[in-house]
């Protein structure tokens, strides 16, 4: 019983979450609203990443393309390697 409104707390929280990010595609919602602990370490590892990130997009030490670029590249394994830190690499 307690685990179940657990659940549906987590689920609900989610939801407010997901609202509040209309940019974030269906899929990323989706993942968020069945792996709701994992979304919520997810959103604490992205905002502690993002500082860094920006330093490495001020150096211009790879091209300034965020889509299809180096820089992209870079994003995107950068983050994915923060998450699967603190997650099951599978779930991320």
């Amino acid at each position: 019983m307690r685990l179940s409104i657990l659940y549906l707390l987590c689920v609900f929280s989610n939801i407010v979450f997901a609202q509040r990010f209309q940019s974030r595609s269906f899929a990323e919602k989706k993942w968020a609203l069945t792996h709701p602990v994992s979304a919520i370490k997810v959103k604490k590892i992205y905002k502690n990443a993002l500082p860094i990130y920006q330093l490495i997009k001020q150096n211009k030490t790879l091209d300034t393309l965020e889509n299809g670029g180096k820089l992209d590249a870079f994003r995107h394994v950068f983050f994915m390697a923060a998450f699967a830190q603190k997650i099951k690499p599978r779930k991320v």
